[in-house]
């Protein structure tokens, strides 16, 4: 997604790979900060973009816009840069002040339309995006605080007292969930409804840490202000 060039319009964009020529471009709103992702509803393959004010989802073949839905803006500073999340039918989104999301893709004739199922308004992203795992969303709050929703009705099942910073990044790492905020603790938890287990807190870095860190096997790479750090329980 790209500008224009005025503040408030912009261009969905598709690559073809192996050239870098335009698959298709169609005018929209200018973009947020999150990252398009694929969703397939009804055996149809669609991009689902968080720009500015809605989300917008765009046929995977050609560009044509299928569905819009205008993203809560709540009291105070609106900040999306959370990604959507997919699940079958389903799309959760988050962002500062919004509260987290969900939606399901219905169908009747050849109209997709984006229907709301739940709204939990105690927690918002401001700089991560949620989760999905065995049916929960973790997160790291605006506020700086570890959470988990039941992802089929939002209900709160727990939220951490521990203080984080809302920059950080919460990761799926198999048998653990693992999350890095920029005030430099990686932590290392149960993926538990039940509770908030923490396994492990480790200091990275003495600088604050803004980039998302790197899980590879057993390895985990972080980069802080002024190095890139390997992590090895080899």
């Amino acid at each position: 997604m790209t500008n224009l060039g005025g503040p408030d319009t912009g261009y969905f964009i598709a690559f073809d790979l192996p050239t870098g020529s335009v698959r298709w471009k169609t005018a929209g709103e200018c973009p947020a900060y999150g990252s398009p992702i694929l969703l397939t509803a009804y055996g149809q393959k669609q991009v689902v973009f968080q720009s500015q004010t809605k989300l917008v989802a765009l046929d995977f073949a050609n560009g044509k816009i299928l569905w819009e839905y205008p993203t809560p803006v709540g009291e105070g500073r609106v900040n999306n840069a959370a990604s959507p999340v997919a699940d079958g039918n389903r799309i959760y989104f988050t962002g500062m002040n919004n509260g987290v999301n969900a939606l399901e893709i219905t169908k009747k004739g050849s109209n997709l339309t984006p229907n709301k199922l739940w709204t939990n308004p105690d927690f918002s992203t401001s700089y991560n995006t949620p989760v999905l795992k065995n049916g929960f969303l973790y997160g790291l709050s605006n506020k700086g605080r570890l959470f988990c929703l039941d992802a089929s009705s939002g209900k709160t099942e727990w939220s951490d007292d521990t203080p984080h910073q809302n920059f950080g990044s919460v990761i799926d790492a198999g048998t653990v969930m693992v999350a890095l905020s920029s005030n430099s603790n990686l932590v290392v938890f149960k993926p538990d409804n039940k509770a908030y287990v923490q396994l492990a807190l480790i200091k990275v870095s003495e600088s604050a840490v803004y980039a998302h860190p790197i899980l590879a096997g057993r390895r985990i790479y972080i980069k802080d202000a002024d190095s890139v750090t390997l992590y090895s329980t080899d």
